[in-house]
């Protein structure tokens, strides 16, 4: 069963380390009339974002802000993540999708140290 976040728990404020995630803006438009007020609409399914990426993971060329994809904080994405699954995640530092992947937050693990 998919859940129904309130619109209201999904803040414009950025994640502290500044990281955005990017979102196609045709799931967007499909999850807001999902989410509007005495919507019937049908829940929006995965989050798919493989529309913005090409067959080896890097962004289309020619995709606009608003028109093709938005930035969202990081809290946001994992509302979506864990209510409707789906993926891929794509970081970026700005909200330029063409920008520069930041480093992966996650550290590596210690060496055994033989």
């Amino acid at each position: 069963m998919i859940r129904r976040p309130p619109r209201s728990t999904l803040s414009s404020s950025s994640a502290a380390s500044d990281v955005y995630k990017r979102q196609s803006s045709e799931w967007l438009a499909v999850w807001r009339a999902y989410t509007a007020a005495g919507s019937l609409s049908p829940p929006p399914g995965p989050v798919s974002n493989h529309v913005l990426l090409s067959r080896s993971g890097e962004p289309l060329p020619g995709l606009e802000k608003v028109e093709h994809y938005r930035g969202i904080n990081c809290a946001t994405w994992k509302i979506f993540i864990d209510c409707h699954g789906g993926g891929p995640e794509i970081r970026r530092k700005d909200l330029d999708l063409y920008a520069e992947e930041p480093p992966d937050p996650t550290p590596d693990p210690p060496s055994p140290g033989y």
